[in-house]
């Protein structure tokens, strides 16, 4: 079928249901195959919304086959589908994974691409441009990369495994959306870039991830360095996390980096040669360029430094507004020098593009930095990121009418989904944070039976969180549990500090395997905590995204606190201020929804397949003690709740055994 050719009501619905018949395809194909009533129906209700052109939310519950179930409707559609992601771990395995299944059920080839973000591909003009001057430098890396450039069909550095993320060689050798010269290039046309845009443009099915669809929505769709190809839908996977992305790609951020870029271009580019019509620059103007830029270069090191010392003291964002310190006139500082740089370069933009497209980059950088450093946008919020290269950053406060007026309002069928998508057994939160006015709404259950395969343990006898007796009492909790569990934990925690003082209270008394996020790359965790099945995670809240691990390997998750977002986060603070000044209760209107979202993500890591059985373990006894914690286990799946270390010993000990104290009639109504 064609994009294009739409099929409308029953028409549409029928070749989905089809696909999961007792003797339909996916049943030839996959043997062993079970059909799920949960999946048939999301995929019912994906089918209708593709062919009405509305939105739908639908949260699918951990085993419902979310992706077959959105993605067996996109193709039979007729329209031409964006497939955004959460996390790369997805995106890799709808195209290696569930896409191949839909292809070998139909019997066909389906028309589908993987786009990434510019920085992923190998730019050919960079790489003839560095290559030279990097020669001194890793000369069997350049080589490595010389050779798999006349093989590769995409330029992708994920098929360079042996680079490390973050290798500086890769940066030098790609390029950002502001370094790009897009048509003009000399090497447009063979471009890595330019071919990915052509498969996409051809393609009915489009897998990108939510930071490049926004990056792209944000930039008005169809600028001209967008790189999205025209669509009539769009399905959202692990939808949770939009409001948060948009904010990112609506905000403004200045770093050392994208400095240091700027500058590294600026000495890069060739400077016009004199060809006697006065035009070009003398040797006396050269001189004079390479001062300009070496006082830009010295401006934006004292502003950054400035920045580095004014939050040295501190491990989270620091709020923002002008002072008058060192810091407000580090920004005037770096706006005479790039002032300076753009009268200089002014002159030379007619000689070549990419003098042109450096006076745009920091006319650019130069407003930004003035919207940054006067701070007077009262629907922003403005922050500086700690660490040894900080950042300057705002984002808007909301986002709904942002997305609302870019892609709710637009004739453009929405699909979004995740497993944790509603709060309470509503959608009002989300659909109030992303400014959806009408959508239709399906909630699908887990087809796991939770009640059999899992127990939630609340450790009520614990101190409150901001008791200075928190942290020693839940290690000791934590020690007893993994040994309860013999290992095979994920210990998730919704602070840094609170991981690095829990690692350093148990990893004494632990006798398993402990991995620590940081000491390696996430995946690379992830995989030791596989190879090792009594292995011990230490990770945070960010961590847990994405992950999937099934079978025993994982049988305990632990979670030191209920996942409010801090209060004193800059844009927290600054979203809760806003709602105050609304006349809203932030704490019912924002704090809660985010945290029962949160928690049920944590939940969500344990129980991946029919036969997975395992514990969740809250630390928090406010679970309990307060009146909130109903709406907590509302939206939590339907597992035993016990308040007795005893219980998790017999969960595990004795997996028959049904003799459980369940306290259920312990939690508070939402009403005392």
């Amino acid at each position: 079928m064609q994009a294009g050719d739409r099929p409308e009501g029953e028409a549409a619905v029928d070749p989905v249901e089809r696909f999961w018949a007792a003797d339909g395809p996916l049943a030839r194909t996959l043997p062993g195959f079970e059909r799920r009533a949960q999946q048939e129906s999301m995929a019912r209700a994906v089918a209708e919304a593709l062919a009405s052109g509305t939105t739908l939310l639908v949260e699918a519950g951990t085993g419902t086959g979310k992706s077959l179930a959105y993605l067996v409707p996109a193709v039979f559609s007729g329209h031409k589908v964006i497939v955004s992601t959460g996390t790369k771990a997805l995106q890799d395995q709808l195209a290696e994974h569930d896409l191949p299944i839909v292809e070998a059920a139909l019997g066909t080839s389906v028309s589908w691409c993987v786009m990434k973000g510019r920085q992923n591909y190998l730019c050919l003009l960079r790489h003839e441009q560095a290559e030279p001057s990097l020669l001194g430098g890793d000369r069997a890396a350049l080589e490595a990369i010389a050779a798999w450039r006349e093989t590769t069909e995409t330029g992708d550095r994920a098929e360079l495994a042996w680079m490390a993320e973050g290798d500086p060689l890769w940066a030098s050798l790609s390029v950002s959306a502001e370094q790009c010269l897009g048509a003009a290039c000399p090497r447009f046309d063979p471009c890595f870039l330019t071919r990915m845009k052509r498969r996409a443009a051809a393609a009915d099915v489009v897998i990108v991830n939510h930071a490049l669809f926004f990056a792209d929505l944000a930039l008005g769709g169809h600028a001209a360095g967008s790189l999205l190809p025209h669509h009539t839908a769009i399905v959202f996977d692990e939808a949770h996390g939009l409001e948060d992305v948009a904010a990112a790609h609506w905000g403004v951020t200045i770093s050392r980096a994208r400095l240091l870029d700027l500058i590294a271009d600026l000495r890069r580019e060739p400077l016009p040669a004199d060809s006697g019509s006065g035009r070009g620059p003398a040797a006396a103007d050269a001189a004079a360029w390479h001062r300009t830029v070496d006082a830009l270069s010295a401006a934006a090191e004292r502003t950054f430094e400035a920045l580095r010392r004014l939050t040295a003291s501190t491990a989270g964002r620091v709020r923002w507004s002008p002072d008058g310190g060192a810091v407000e006139a580090g920004g005037a500082d770096l706006l005479d020098g790039l002032a300076a740089a753009a009268d200089q370069l002014g002159g030379w933009a007619a000689s070549a593009e990419g003098w042109t497209r450096l006076g745009e980059r920091i006319a650019g950088i130069g407003a930004d930095v003035r919207f940054l450093w006067r701070a007077e946008d009262p629907s922003y919020v403005f922050w500086i990121e700690p660490g040894s290269n900080p950042r300057l950053s705002a984002a808007p406060l909301d986002v709904s009418t942002l997305l609302r007026d870019a892609l709710f309002s637009r004739e453009v069928a929405c699909i979004l989904t995740s497993a944790t998508l509603a709060a309470g057994g509503s959608y009002t939160y989300i659909k109030s944070r992303l400014g959806i006015d009408a959508a239709d709404e399906l909630i699908v259950p887990s087809p796991f039976d939770y009640a059999r395969q899992t127990l939630l343990y609340i450790a009520a006898h614990l101190p409150p969180p901001r008791d200075p007796a928190f942290a020693t009492a839940a290690a000791d909790e934590i020690v007893r549990l993994v040994a309860a569990s013999r290992g095979r934990a994920f210990l998730l925690f919704t602070s840094r500090r609170m991981l690095d003082l829990a690692y350093g209270l148990c990893r004494s008394r632990l006798d398993y395997p402990l991995l620590k996020q940081g000491d390696a790359p996430r995946m690379v965790l992830i995989e030791r905590f596989k190879a090792h099945p009594s292995s011990v995670l230490f990770g945070t809240m960010g961590f847990w995204q994405g992950i999937d691990v099934a079978g025993e390997a994982l049988s305990c998750v632990v979670l030191d606190k209920l996942p409010f977002a801090p209060p004193d986060d800059p844009l927290v603070e600054a979203r809760l201020d806003a709602l105050r000044r609304r006349g809203h209760d932030p704490f019912t209107a924002y704090q809660l929804p985010t945290a029962a979202m949160w928690l049920k993500q944590g939940m969500g890591r344990l129980i991946r397949s029919r036969r997975d059985r395992g514990v969740v373990a809250v630390l928090d006894s406010r679970l309990l003690t307060h009146r909130y914690g109903a709406f907590f286990l509302e939206s939590l799946p339907p597992s035993p709740i016990t308040t007795r270390l005893e219980d998790v010993e017999r969960f595990f000990d004795r997996p028959a055994e049904a003799d459980l104290h369940v306290v259920a009639h312990l939690v508070p109504s939402r009403d005392d």
